[in-house]
């Protein structure tokens, strides 16, 4: 459809949103931490961070990521 000239060139993107490469999990303290207080800190859900804590392998007050993502690696 470009070569026919039914459409005109996509114009390229300005500028992009693009993820941002920081760690949300940086500066907390996860160990001494409630799953809600994380995702009320991080500003991300309970779900959100119980996946990032099994796929980590780490460990918060109330939730064993390390026992999760072992019993899923079997």
């Amino acid at each position: 459809m470009l070569r026919s000239g039914d459409i005109a060139a996509i114009p390229r993107q300005e500028t992009t949103k693009g993820s941002s490469n920081v760690d949300p999990l940086a500066d907390v303290d996860v160990a001494s931490m409630t799953v809600e207080a994380i995702a009320e800190a991080i500003g991300k859900t309970a779900r959100g961070v119980k996946t990032m804590l099994t796929r980590r392998g780490l460990t918060a007050a109330d939730y064993d990521g390390a026992a999760k993502a072992a019993k899923t690696a079997q």
